[in-house]
C-alpha cells in the first residue's frame, strides 16, 4: 500500500525549494478517522469526534499533496483502514512513507534533513519547547506556537498566524515546518492551495525535531546516538 519512498527525492524537493505539501498520516489520525480513539493521543490532545469527521473529509477530497501512511498505523488498523477507503471509493489514493524523515533520524542522516533546509525561510509550527531549537540546528524566521494539550481547539488561530507570517513573502524558499500533532492535516489541507500556487511548502515532520532539544517524545528518541 505505501509505496517506496526516497529519502533522496524528499531531501532533494526541501533543497530545490520547489513548492510542495506533505501530509503524515498515524495511527492517531486513523484512530480520529475510524472512531476508535478514546481519551488522548500519546501526546496529550484529545480525540475529538469532529476531528475525525474533519480528518475523513479531507481524504475526501482527494489532496494533491503528497499522503504519508505511518506503518505502524497499517500494523495496528490495516484492514479497517483498507475497509474505510474501499467505502469512500478512495482505494486509489497514493500513499508514501509517512516516517521518511523519522527514518532518516534513526539511521544517522537527520544532519541531511537540517542542511536540505537551511537556506530556506523557515516557518517553524510547534509545541513551545522547539523554540529552544539553536540556530545552527534550525535557524526559523518566525515561530507559530502549538498548544501542549488539544490542539484541535487552536487550527483555526494556527491558521491563520501561518497566514500572517508569510502574507508578505513571495517566491519559493519558504517552508511552513509542521509539527501540531492530529490536527496537522487539517492545518495543511487549508492552507495547501491557498499558499502553494504563491511557492509556499508545507510539510507535516511530526515529532522529528524533539531530540534537538533535548524531548524523547517517541520511543525511537531514546535511542538515538548522542552526536
Amino acid at each position: 500500500m505505501i509505496n517506496n519512498t526516497s529519502l533522496e527525492g524528499m531531501l532533494d524537493k526541501l533543497r530545490t525549494g520547489k513548492p510542495f505539501g506533505f501530509s503524515r498520516w498515524g495511527d492517531g489520525e486513523w484512530r480520529s478517522v475510524l472512531n476508535t480513539g478514546r481519551g488522548q493521543n500519546c501526546d496529550g490532545h484529545r480525540f475529538f469526534p469532529q476531528m475525525g469527521v474533519d480528518l475523513g473529509e479531507v481524504l475526501r477530497r482527494r489532496p494533491e499533496y503528497l499522503l504519508g501512511m505511518q506503518n505502524f498505523s497499517l500494523k495496528q488498523f490495516g484492514e479497517k483502514i483498507h475497509t474505510w477507503l474501499t467505502k469512500q471509493k478512495l482505494n486509489d489514493l497514493v500513499w508514501y512513507d509517512a516516517d521518511v524523515f523519522h527514518k532518516a533520524s534513526i539511521n544517522g542522516r537527520l544532519n541531511d534533513v537540517l542542511e536540505a533546509i537551511k537556506d530556506r525561510h523557515v516557518v517553524m509550527v510547534g509545541p513551545d519547547h522547539l523554540k529552544r531549537l539553536r540556530p545552527d540546528y534550525i535557524q526559523y524566521k518566525t515561530f507559530i506556537d502549538v498548544p501542549p494539550n488539544d490542539a484541535y481547539l487552536s487550527r483555526d488561530r494556527i491558521i491563520r498566524d501561518i497566514k500572517s507570517a508569510i502574507c508578505d513573502h513571495d517566491g519559493d524558499q519558504v517552508l511552513v515546518a509542521l509539527s501540531a500533532g492530529m490536527p496537522a492535516g487539517l492545518v495543511l489541507d487549508e492552507l495547501y492551495n491557498k499558499i502553494i500556487g504563491k511557492g509556499f511548502s508545507i510539510v507535516d515532520f511530526g515529532s522529528l525535531w524533539d531530540p534537538l532539544v533535548g524531548v524523547n517524545s517517541r520511543t525511537y528518541h531514546r535511542n538515538l546516538k548522542k552526536k
